[in-house]
């Protein structure tokens, strides 16, 4: 009898730890394909450009989706990711987007270990939606160095910024409003690159 009910206990002790807590359900972004748009097809970037990950506040050094508050605190979205690192995400991105350029042939990242002339970095000073006045918007900001690599001198800087408005407050609608942002900077960042080079 004793040993039955020892048994019976370890079994019972055994099932109890085999029951785990079910995983939360994360719904993982990506930012929506870039467009590119081409007004001169003949245009060529001349210098071979690397786009390295832009520096961040510790804020934006993470995956989530973040919310300002009119009380100037930060949320994230609940169940809610990016699909990499914030810096990981823009620098990918971009080098995406730059890729889809025929002006653009020379081209690699930082993590590609290859020979450039110019070093597209920066610092991503916003990547969030920003609640004001009852209304939520995405506001991105870049500011943007283009960096001679030869004597790593700054060659050229410049601050873009987009603000888009958020249809309304789930995590997709976020995401494809921080995209627009992101493809209004891009499409800023692609003229004024062009202009640097033609100075």
């Amino acid at each position: 009898m004793r040993l039955a009910l020892i048994a019976l206990l370890s079994i019972s002790w055994l099932s109890a730890c085999t029951v785990l807590p079910e995983a939360e359900s994360v719904d993982v972004y990506r930012l929506h394909p870039a467009t590119t748009i081409v007004i001169d097809s003949s245009q060529e970037f001349p210098s071979a450009l690397r786009v390295s990950r832009p520096l961040v506040t510790d804020l934006l050094a993470g995956n989530r989706v973040l919310r300002l508050h009119t009380d100037q605190s930060f949320s994230a979205y609940s169940a809610t990711r990016w699909s990499s690192a914030i810096p990981v995400l823009w620098r990918d991105w971009l080098t995406d987007a730059l890729s889809q350029h025929p002006g653009f042939s020379q081209l690699s990242s930082d993590v590609d270990n290859v020979a450039a002339d110019l070093d597209l970095t920066g610092t991503l000073r916003n990547f969030h939606i920003e609640t004001r006045n009852g209304r939520s918007y995405a506001v991105v900001q870049f500011d943007a160095r283009l960096i001679k690599l030869t004597g790593r001198s700054v060659s050229a800087q410049q601050r873009f910024d987009a603000r888009v408005a958020v249809t309304d407050n789930s995590s997709g609608a976020a995401v494809a409003a921080l995209s627009q942002a992101t493809q209004a900077v891009y499409t800023d960042m692609v003229a004024w690159l062009f202009t640097q080079e033609s100075r």
